[in-house]
């Protein structure tokens, strides 16, 4: 029995030493996670930024002059038609002398520093109530020490859970968080300008370009409109 109560105590331990590993572990791919991705958004910010700044101007400037066209096409072709308890009284309980040693033994074991090698200092004064206890042959006493320190294990061990789920989750939710910026058009935009300089080539600037052609194009268009739309008005009517 002596070797079974040891074993347990150290299963314990070990368990808790485990777990707490795992949810350190946990907690670093946390941080590292949100860590990168903090840099990645960081990143396409800044990139964003200097491409609204370059090319920016140049698309509103489009965007006005097609709606402008987009009016006096309107009325050309309007012209055109109208053509997760535990409960125990341990001031009644009675044993016997081989129950309080048994008892005695489990919570020695327990609080041994051989299986704690990591002892805290309140533990020696929990060791002292032990031995005080068993002393005066107090079962009762050594029965609130054993409650407590099994809410103790169960605390911790929940507390650990805890801590592992939650970092689990956020780990989650940042590598959805990434999966959806790496999916998104700003990220692919600036994916391919980073291979575009690779290459030599700058795409924003090839973009600028781009842009300034169409509205050069959406520019012609809209005067060679306004001239057929003036030919097509009826005579003595304004333009608004």
């Amino acid at each position: 029995m002596a070797c079974l109560a040891e074993r347990i105590a150290q299963l314990e331990q070990t368990q808790l030493s485990w777990l707490n590993r795992k949810t350190q572990r946990a907690v670093n791919e946390l941080e590292q996670a949100a860590g990168e991705l903090h840099s990645l958004e960081a990143e396409l910010d800044n990139f964003l930024l200097d491409y609204y700044d370059k090319v920016g101007s140049y698309i509103e400037q489009l965007h006005e002059l097609e709606e402008e066209l987009s009016v006096y096409v309107q009325r050309e072709e309007a012209l055109c038609e109208n053509g997760w308890q535990l409960s125990l009284d341990v001031a009644e309980r009675k044993a016997s002398s081989g129950d309080l040693k048994k008892l005695y033994r489990e919570l020695a074991r327990r609080y041994h520093p051989d299986c704690q090698p990591n002892q805290r200092p309140e533990q020696a004064d929990i060791i002292k109530q032990i031995n005080n206890a068993y002393a005066r042959k107090d079962i009762a006493a050594l029965w609130r020490i054993k409650l407590q320190s099994d809410q103790q294990i169960e605390d911790e061990r929940s507390a650990l859970m805890t801590q592992l789920e939650c970092a689990q989750h956020a780990l989650k939710d940042i590598e959805a968080r990434r999966a959806r910026l790496e999916k998104s058009p700003a990220y692919a935009l600036m994916r391919r300008s980073f291979e575009a300089r690779l290459c030599g080539r700058d795409l924003v600037q090839t973009v600028v370009n781009s842009v300034s052609a169409q509205i050069e194009e959406t520019r012609r268009k809209l005067v060679a409109t306004k001239i057929r739309h003036h030919y097509m008005e009826p005579a003595g009517a304004a333009v608004a």
